[in-house]
């Protein structure tokens, strides 16, 4: 990192709108070396010269004013993980998590009818972690939905604040420091009220790029947007009334690609060069490392049996809540590496992909446009005051 740094030289002058990416990469190097203030020196000498870069301004108002990174979740937290046929992957994912399991309440694990060595993985990890792990095991596999419902209905859930979902092919970063537990905590103080708390995902092959951050509803008509972008934020924003919009696609199997609202994910294959850094509201959060506060949790309903065996039930979630008026929250100030890769780098069976495919269609479905508008109403209304709240206070500072 410091060779790096010291490559960058000061050719460029932000007050004259020079090429600043040597700033952007400095910002974001001396952040990597704990090198705090010359940091944000370096990233508001380039937001002076690009006030519109809003990921950048988030990231600099966490670095102002949401400095206390010592902060753990406000009581007990107990980890909840369930597993199927990945023994080498869930014996990387104890060994990460091991270093930090002393600040967990529990940890429940769901064995969710393995044929492969995953009982030996787990009895093994029993007993290192001694009575901090409490392994379920079922004869079948029951599906990711039934194998969360399984895990939430839990003692060890009803007896803790909070409860953290982590998937078996995910290592967290930082876990001897408990790096990935404050980051919760951070978010937690700064949003208390979200429903679900999410880390930034990255690739474990590829360290440097971004799987997932903050998720946002996009809708759909036809393949297309609804509406072009700025006229879509301004109409919600603003509250107009969204009746003049054509009626919801026809749900055939063979418009499956035409769904009418995307997840959208910005980080998906980006480099991550510090510019997912930061804490805000958002529709949803990945599923791979996420934390509800038991209450909500118990609540607001279980994961939805619809999208067995795997994927869209924690996004499905996320967006049933939202159209309720909560939201969810994303923290980048922690991370998990996930093993399993996400995009062109990803390689799946003609099966899975199908399966794949039928649930983000059945996720599409599941919500009719008018609850979609709904959702990203409130979404841009939340987003809206976040920013314009956070950027008010650095222009103050």
């Amino acid at each position: 990192l410091e060779a790096a740094l010291n490559c960058l030289t000061e050719i460029n002058n932000p007050d004259r709108g020079a090429w600043l990416a040597p700033l952007m990469l400095k910002n974001h190097l001396l952040a990597l070396l704990g090198e705090g203030a010359a940091s944000r020196e370096a990233g508001l000498a380039v937001l002076r010269a690009r006030p519109w870069q809003i990921s950048l301004g988030l990231k600099l108002y966490d670095q102002l004013f949401n400095q206390d990174t010592g902060k753990l979740p406000p009581g007990k937290t107990t980890l909840l993980l369930y597993t199927w046929n990945k023994a080498d992957d869930l014996e990387r994912t104890f060994s990460a998590l091991a270093p930090g399991a002393g600040l967990l309440h529990k940890i429940v694990a769901l064995n969710n009818g393995s044929s492969d060595h995953t009982a030996a993985v787990l009895a093994s990890w029993s007993e290192k972690l001694a009575n901090r792990l409490e392994v379920i095991s079922l004869p079948v596999n029951t599906g990711a939905p039934a194998a969360r419902n399984w895990l939430r209905s839990s003692e060890a859930v009803s007896a803790s604040d909070f409860a953290v979902f982590l998937d078996d092919d995910a290592l967290l970063c930082g876990a001897e420091t408990g790096r990935w537990l404050k980051a919760f905590g951070q978010a937690i103080s700064a949003y208390p009220e979200a429903a679900a708390y999410g880390l930034k995902i990255t690739d474990y092959a590829s360290p440097h790029c971004c799987q997932s951050a903050d998720l946002h509803v996009l809708c759909r008509e036809n393949g297309q947007a609804l509406l072009p972008a700025a006229k879509t934020a301004e109409m919600i924003i603003s509250g107009e009334q969204l009746s003049d919009y054509p009626p919801g696609h026809s749900h055939s199997l063979n418009r499956a690609h035409e769904r009418s609202f995307e997840l959208v994910n910005p980080a998906l294959g980006a480099a991550d060069l510090g510019l997912f850094d930061y804490i805000r509201p958002c529709a949803s959060v990945t599923g791979c490392c996420h934390l509800f506060r038991t209450e909500k949790l118990l609540t607001h309903g279980g994961f939805n049996l619809n999208f067995s065996p795997s994927q869209c039930d924690d996004a499905e979630r996320d967006l049933r809540l939202a159209a309720e008026g909560h939201f969810a929250c994303y923290s980048g100030l922690g991370n998990a590496w996930h093993l399993q890769r996400t995009g062109r780098g990803r390689k799946m069976s003609p099966a899975a992909y199908g399966s794949s495919i039928a649930n983000h269609y059945k996720l599409s479905a599941h919500f009719d446009q008018g609850r979609v508008l709904q959702i990203m109403r409130h979404q841009f209304k939340i987003l809206e005051q976040d920013i314009l709240r956070k950027f008010e206070a650095l222009e103050q500072a």
